[in-house]
């Protein structure tokens, strides 16, 4: 009886793990599928601007409209991609007039044709790029299997997304193709992007019933990048590696050091040089000065007595770029973070009923009272108009680490120096102008 009932405890207790292993899974795969379709919604929402809406009017006066999306940027002029029988009716012909309408701007631009090839159902047109427009160079899929989860957009002549209630799933993948089984497909679906969680797919050419039928994004892309435009050359959309110059200027707050009312707003300024090695990394070299001061009337004499500080510093900063599409869309452009480190030297000087000031090294009874290097070791991020453009407007914010004692002074005894080294938050703004080999850099849909 005792053997029984042992055993009986066992399988109550295998069943239990295997029915908590099955609930553990199925609770993992719906977490999954839910990630899956909150990464595509958001693509969604950044490649959106992207798409393009195509209508084509044919000589007997007949319509054609699909969708697009743009693929590269040269010169201030888009090129996009769509389905070639969009733009070429096989009982009409060539259409006589192409119309672009761009998310978000009013109106629509006219296009022209570049190349076409109908075999593959591909087309590439051009315009002129609005002022106010911007788009995504967001992510290519680098591969798409069967079964795996499909989205597109661009439904019913509008901007619309199909979410996780519509999506589809891949059937088959041949060659150059990828086919679809998807509801709420309607007409007119043509030449939008068929994406993945891993980003654009395809492009769609057939949307009929409930299949969808694509061309891969990876032969799209050979196609117009290396055969039409002949692009092959350029490994990236911006050209590296470039030199930048520019100046800069901030204050630096002390976190450790309790500074006297009477202290100015310390103010930083300087110059830099910038090499920029690749979209992903840059490295600046900067020469800065900044100037702590402390005015007062000496109570003996009544002069007006002004005592300064000026720390001279050389940095070397390391600047990592964060290349998340999603993340520079809704903050800076091109944020960045960075490491740095300087050296330098501390300066006192001193004014007395506002003369000239006078740097108090040279004075004798001064000359060993301060210690005249120091070090910085400074972490932060930072973010500027563009990584690659001609102009660079940026911000940059963090915390530094100093090994200079004499952020406070004390007009009593103005060369006493802190018990400890100090921490600094800063904050800084600079304005460049970058000397690159080529000009203007291309924007490469990748």
């Amino acid at each position: 009886m005792k053997r029984t009932r042992h055993n009986r405890f066992e399988r109550i207790g295998v069943g239990v793990i295997v029915h908590l292993t099955g609930f553990l899974l199925i609770l993992l795969a719906v977490q999954t599928e839910q990630a899956n379709a909150s990464r595509i919604d958001t693509f969604s929402e950044l490649i959106r601007p992207n798409v393009v809406k195509i209508k084509a009017q044919f000589s007997d006066y007949s319509e054609e409209r699909g969708f697009g999306f743009v693929m590269l940027e040269k010169d201030n002029t888009l090129y996009i991609v769509t389905a070639a029988h969009v733009i070429n009716s096989e009982t009409s012909g060539p259409a006589t007039d192409i119309k672009i309408s761009l998310y978000n701007i009013r109106g629509s631009q006219p296009a022209a044709v570049i190349h076409r090839h109908d075999r593959y159902d591909i087309a590439l047109l051009k315009i002129k790029k609005p002022l106010s427009y911007t788009w995504a160079s967001g992510d290519l899929s680098k591969g798409v299997s069967r079964n795996d989860r499909v989205w597109f957009i661009g439904r019913n002549w509008a901007w619309d997304n199909i979410t996780e209630d519509f999506a589809g799933q891949v059937s088959s993948v041949s060659g150059i193709d990828i086919e679809a089984d998807m509801s709420g497909v309607t007409g007119g679906s043509s030449g939008g992007p068929l994406m993945t969680s891993g980003g654009i797919a395809g492009m769609i050419i057939k949307d009929s019933g409930h299949r969808i039928v694509a061309v891969k994004i990876g032969l799209i892309q050979q196609l117009i990048v290396d055969d039409w435009l002949k692009l092959k050359q350029v490994k990236d959309p911006d050209v590296f590696p470039y030199v930048a110059i520019g100046a800069l200027g901030g204050s630096s707050f002390s976190i450790t050091t309790q500074e006297p009312e009477e202290l100015s707003i310390p103010v930083s300024y300087g110059a830099y040089l910038e090499l920029a090695m690749s979209p992903k990394y840059s490295l600046r070299v900067s020469r800065e000065e900044t100037r702590i001061k402390r005015e007062d009337t000496w109570p003996f004499t009544g002069e007006s007595i002004a005592f300064r500080n000026r720390f001279d510093m050389t940095a070397v900063t390391l600047h990592i770029y964060n290349e998340s599409p999603i993340f520079n869309r809704y903050f800076l452009p091109s944020q960045y973070f960075l490491l740095g480190y300087g050296w330098g030297e501390i300066k006192p000087e001193l004014n007395v009923n506002e003369s000239q000031w006078i740097e108090l090294r040279d004075v004798p009874e001064f000359q060993d009272s301060y210690s005249d290097s120091y070090h910085s070791f400074s972490i932060g991020i930072g973010g500027e108009s563009a990584h690659a453009n001609t102009m660079h407007i940026g911000f940059e914010a963090g915390v530094t680490y100093t090994t200079t004692k004499y952020l406070d002074i004390d007009l009593g005894d103005p060369y006493e120096k802190a018990k400890d080294d100090d921490w600094l938050l800063f904050l800084r703004i600079n304005v460049g102008y970058a000397f690159k080999k080529q000009e203007p850099s291309i924007k490469l849909l990748r």
